[in-house]
């Protein structure tokens, strides 16, 4: 009840909000026709098709272990009632690793940051599968910040590259694809964990993330490479 009453007045802003107008040279086109364009424009662009793939990889490789972290508390003896406040810290994680995205890149640089994400969930679920303790919860706020941080620079590389009136339809065909890669993955990692243990789940996670991730970079890294050079010449 309390978060419907919190979610009311999300409502009369998002009726409030209205279309902006385009920039000159643009059309504002027609539902059916935003979609295909939106499509072509996503999957044609090596760039933006790679980083659509490798973001969407990150975010579902990140939610679909997150599904396990109360019976991880509840395997460790965690009252219920605790398990909201234990899990907190997974949530402020999350905003800090937003706030901080562009400070991160500043520093580090997209590639840099984008590289650094594959080692830093690798040794998160390694942990996780490795030490029987409740205190290695502790890794399910890193891995839930390294996702936030990644996000906004993910949305700022894309809109570089996808005309306005397309941003919105293609960075929802990137939660659609975090959607379907997530429904294969937590039915897996389910099986997985009845049929075996949490521990198990964690090590296989890790497993498709040394693979998954990697590959994905490493398309991404040459498109955009590739789209680099295009640009200098």
């Amino acid at each position: 009840l309390l978060s419907a009453a919190i979610a009311a007045p999300a409502v009369i802003v998002a009726l409030s909000l209205r279309e902006p107008d385009l920039p000159e040279g643009e059309v504002r086109l027609a539902y059916g026709h935003l979609l295909r364009e939106s499509v072509r424009t996503a999957f044609g662009a090596p760039a933006v098709r790679t980083m659509l793939i490798l973001s969407a990889l990150v975010t579902a490789l990140t939610i679909a272990p997150h599904i396990f972290m109360q019976p991880f508390l509840a395997g460790h003896d965690v009252e219920v009632a605790l398990l909201g406040v234990i899990q907190t810290p997974v949530r402020l994680a999350s905003m800090i690793g937003a706030l901080f995205a562009f400070w991160l890149v500043s520093r580090a640089g997209t590639r840099g940051v984008f590289i650094s994400a594959p080692l830093l969930m690798v040794a998160t679920y390694l942990a996780l599968g490795s030490f029987d303790s409740v205190f290695v919860f502790a890794a399910f706020p890193i891995a839930s910040f390294v996702n936030a941080a990644l996000l906004p620079p993910a949305a700022d590389y894309l809109n570089q590259r996808i005309p306005s009136s397309q941003r919105a339809t293609i960075l929802s065909l990137r939660m659609m694809m975090v959607s379907l890669a997530a429904a294969a993955l937590e039915p897996a990692l389910g099986v997985i964990a009845d049929g075996a243990s949490l521990r198990a789940v964690f090590f296989v996670t890790a497993g498709v993330v040394a693979i998954a991730l990697p590959l994905a970079l490493g398309l991404w890294l040459r498109a955009d490479a590739q789209e680099r050079e295009a640009a200098g010449a």
